[in-house]
């Protein structure tokens, strides 16, 4: 999307391989804000503002995709190191906004390509 290489990783393990090997500029996490994922999910955060700079990476922008934000779950994100919250269902223009609240630059008129 947008011109940019997507690495997937279905658990902090995988995660942690990804951003040791790879500089990333964003990460789009699906996870649950309360219940049984809180834990991993927050572990996952760490993990992403942590690795990168470990390794000698900058750290990407953090942003969530979830179903329903509460302004008390929104407050508990940002505290987390979520840079930009996006509520389902998302379009190819809320994934460019969001990413350009945190500093990535996009192409040209990425809203409006197809």
């Amino acid at each position: 999307m947008f011109g940019f290489r997507v690495h997937r990783a279905r658990d902090i393990a995988q995660a942690a391989d990804v951003l040791s090997r790879r500089a990333l500029v964003a990460a789009f996490l699906d996870i649950a804000l309360n219940g049984a994922d809180q834990g991993d999910g927050l572990a996952l955060l760490q993990t992403i503002h942590d690795l990168p700079r470990l390794v000698g990476h900058p750290t990407p922008a953090v942003l969530i995709v979830t179903e329903e934000l509460r302004p008390a779950d929104r407050v508990r994100a940002a505290l987390a190191g979520i840079d930009a919250p996006l509520i389902k269902p998302v379009s190819r223009g809320d994934v460019a906004r969001a990413l350009e609240d945190c500093d990535v630059v996009l192409p040209a008129d990425a809203r409006t390509s197809r």
